[in-house]
């Protein structure tokens, strides 16, 4: 007898699944946004804060020892000081509002930075040139004061000076340098950061941000 032989029934064929082979690399996707603003408003903000904190000190200040003083006796006055350095010459108290206004500006430009608002560079440039020759006037204006009080003491007898005149004179001179470098720091330093290429293309992409947020 012949062995029973069944008929073989071949298979279906299941497609077969391909997985894409994975190269190493970073993947794509959006640009993540760069941290600087946030510093750089937030120094803005904090030095503009102090600004005006320290010009409003100062208009106080002089405004209470004018009205102090016109309130003493004469003789007293005399006595004490010379009428002359009591008053404070007017392109000094017109420095000091200047200042106050480019302060207010500087929080405002401050506030623009951190929220990456386009017009910020823009301001911030702007701001930094008008503050540069505000800082040379205010020096040149701030050495002339203390020049003009020197002279007054030396020319009062009742008045002891501290010091030599020239020593004197070469320490005011000093005084009013450092204060040219402090105050006009950030404004080369905003000049500078924001006149760079790099920043300039990131600023320019601020502007499509703050389009799609608004939306």
């Amino acid at each position: 007898m012949q062995p029973d032989e069944t008929p073989h029934v071949s298979e279906p064929l299941r497609p077969v699944t391909l997985t894409p082979p994975t190269l190493a690399g970073p993947l794509l996707g959006p640009k993540p946004q760069s941290k600087w603003p946030m510093p750089v408003g937030v120094i803005a903000i904090v030095v503009a804060s102090l600004s005006i904190i320290m010009n409003a000190c100062g208009a106080v200040g002089a405004v209470m020892m004018s009205t102090v003083y016109s309130r003493m006796p004469a003789a007293n006055v005399a006595a004490t000081m010379p009428a002359e350095l009591m008053e404070m010459p007017p392109e000094v108290l017109v420095s000091l509002a200047v200042r106050g206004v480019l302060s207010i500006v500087l929080l405002a430009i401050g506030i623009g930075i951190v929220q990456r608002r386009p017009w910020s560079a823009r301001a911030a440039r702007s701001w930094a040139i008008v503050a540069i020759v505000v800082c040379l006037l205010t020096a040149v204006v701030e050495y002339r004061a203390q020049e003009r009080n020197l002279r007054i003491m030396a020319n009062n007898p009742g008045m002891a000076m501290p010091m030599a005149q020239s020593m004197f004179s070469s320490l005011m001179m000093l005084q009013v340098f450092v204060w040219l470098l402090a105050r006009s720091a950030l404004p080369v330093f905003l000049l500078v950061w924001f006149g760079r290429q790099r920043i300039c293309e990131e600023v320019a992409s601020w502007q499509g941000a703050s389009a799609s947020v608004g939306q």
